[in-house]
Parts: C-alpha cells; sequence; structure tokens
C-alpha cells in the first residue's frame, strides 16, 4: 500500500516550497491529530480523539492510555501491532508502527 501523502502545515501555516504546497507523508501528523483531538471535536468522526491532555502529569493511567489510543487508531484503519507509551523530558512517545512524539 503507497502512504497516504497530505500537505505540510507550521504553526497552522501552509508550507510553499518552491513556490508549491510542500507534501509529505501523512500518518504521524493524523495520528498525532488524533491524540490531541477531544472526542466530539470533529463533527463527522465525534468519537475520534484521545484528548491526551487530560493525561498529563497523570500517573496510574497508563492502561487506560494504551487502549484508548489503540481504540481510536484502529478505528481510523491503523494496524497496531506494537503500542509503546514512555514519557521522557515532558515529551510523550508513542510508538506504533510510525513513532509520534508529543511535548
Amino acid at each position: 500500500m503507497e502512504p497516504v501523502k497530505d500537505i505540510i502545515f507550521d504553526n497552522d501555516d501552509i508550507v510553499i516550497e518552491n513556490g508549491d504546497f510542500k507534501v509529505t507523508e501523512s500518518d504521524a501528523y493524523h495520528i498525532k491529530d488524533i491524540f490531541e483531538a477531544e472526542k466530539g471535536q470533529y463533527y463527522n468522526e465525534p468519537l475520534i480523539g484521545v484528548g491526551i491532555g487530560k493525561y498529563e502529569k497523570s500517573s496510574g493511567k497508563e492502561i487506560e492510555l494504551k487502549r484508548e489510543i489503540r481504540i481510536n487508531l484502529e478505528s481510523d484503519n491503523y494496524k497496531v501491532d506494537i503500542l509503546e507509551v514512555e514519557i521522557d523530558n515532558d515529551e510523550l512517545i508513542v510508538e506504533t508502527e510510525n513513532t509520534v512524539r508529543i511535548k
């Protein structure tokens, strides 16, 4: 399967290179959007969203967080064979087939 590509955004601005939109593989961006979104934020998919902010500075919620991540990614048609979650220097690192870092 060919990787999905999308337009790159930087600080909510579209990145333009050589007079055209810059595109890249977008799975990591889509996964990050799912992590940061709250349920109900997407009108067309109201059950999508991990709401990662509510897990900040919480302890003992690793199992709940992993479950929420897995459910959300699988419902958006991502295959999740590997799922590791760690916090390093105030950065959340989630490793699936794509590694995503969220500050």
